[in-house]
């Protein structure tokens, strides 16, 4: 019986993080522009139990912060952070966040096995991330999750913010 490529087979053949699944791009990694330092505000919709779904954020230009600490990438695995949290990007000058989807399995994060991919669409500062984890096949329902990104107010000519 000869296996079908799964979604990693076909990332892999067209070099690229990008690829045309069924008239619609599928993403094994979304970058994002960053203006400069911004809030990130990530809320998981949903989360299939089978295995744990995650979602990596990493800032390039920066770092990201949560509860005191800060890193330049950061995992939200969906047992143990909040269905709601709040980042903050601290770049010095304009930098990108990259996002991918991850999952928990045999002892270790997984990514960009399988079946693995996104569906990214944005509406003004909201991203929504429709993701199938490489397990089985493709089902854009395993991890839903949304970031709304709020660029910091860039300084008016007076150096306060809002001046006009």
């Amino acid at each position: 019986m000869k296996r079908h490529p799964t979604l990693a087979d076909r990332f892999r053949r067209a070099g690229t993080t990008v690829i045309d699944l069924r008239g619609e791009p599928a993403y094994a990694v979304v970058e994002i522009d960053l203006p400069g330092s911004a809030t990130i505000e990530v809320r998981r919709l949903r989360a299939v139990a089978a295995v744990v779904q995650a979602l990596r954020l990493e800032v390039v230009g920066g770092v990201l912060e949560t509860g005191g600490a800060s890193a330049r990438s950061l995992v939200l695995h969906a047992d143990t952070s909040p269905p709601t949290a709040t980042l903050r990007a601290e770049l010095g000058q304009p930098g990108r966040l990259t996002v991918w989807n991850e999952w928990f399995a045999d002892g270790a994060d997984q990514a960009w096995l399988g079946n693995a991919a996104m569906r990214h669409e944005v509406d003004g500062t909201r991203h929504r991330f429709t993701c199938s984890d490489g397990i089985g096949p493709v089902s854009f329902g395993d991890l839903v999750v949304e970031l709304t990104i709020t660029p910091d107010a860039e300084p008016g000519p007076s150096g306060t913010v809002g001046a006009s």
